[in-house]
């Protein structure tokens, strides 16, 4: 019963790559039109014009949506390219989302005893550097040889301070089931591409 209220209330989810568009940047010149029109061939795609008018929709960023390929807290563009996510989204002018660092959130249906929670981690906006493999090592893309070397000694984040913080009250709130939903993989062993 519980999943059925889920999806009744959220039809629509998007869970990060969105859309394909990257921004680009150099000081004095910032271009997010790439991404932009991204978001644009999105909003007039025949089937995204049908679900949107019939079915609630809830999202979420991943890189590609972000501006940047793999990208973190390191790049420059990405307050210009949440904007254009918000806008796109048409999240309300008075959403959290808004008026703070990142575009994590949560929704939550049903009365405390049966209450079902969406949790959408930013990973994103807070996300420090992972350690790249050589490029040699890149092509191979064999085991122990892909994009990204496994650091266990690394003291980057994946969420931030603040949305950790956050994570950590959203937890606190009532629910029978939490559904958290991340752009990337949580738990897996092994493998050099992003990851927690």
């Amino acid at each position: 019963m519980l999943s059925v209220s889920l999806i009744q209330k959220v039809s629509l989810f998007q869970g990060g790559d969105n859309v394909y568009g990257d921004c680009e940047g150099e000081p004095g010149r910032r271009d997010c039109s790439a991404l932009a029109a991204a978001y644009e061939g999105l909003r007039n795609h025949p089937s995204f014009v049908g679900a949107k008018s019939r079915l609630p929709r809830v999202a979420i960023w991943d890189d590609h949506d972000y501006g940047l390929n793999d990208g973190g807290a390191e790049f420059e563009l990405r307050d210009d390219a949440k904007e254009l996510f918000l806008d796109f989204f048409a999240v309300p002018a008075d959403d959290p989302r808004r008026s703070r660092p990142g575009l994590h959130t949560a929704y939550a249906w049903g009365p405390p005893s049966r209450r079902v929670q969406l949790i959408l981690l930013d990973l994103r906006y807070f996300r420090g550097r992972f350690t790249p493999s050589s490029a040699e090592d890149r092509r191979t893309y064999a085991a122990g040889r892909e994009r990204y070397l496994v650091d266990q000694e690394s003291t980057e984040t994946i969420l931030g301070e603040e949305q950790w913080a956050w994570l950590e009250e959203q937890f606190l709130e009532p629910a029978t089931v939490r559904v958290v939903v991340a752009s990337f993989q949580l738990a897996v062993t092994g493998h050099g591409f992003e990851r927690w």
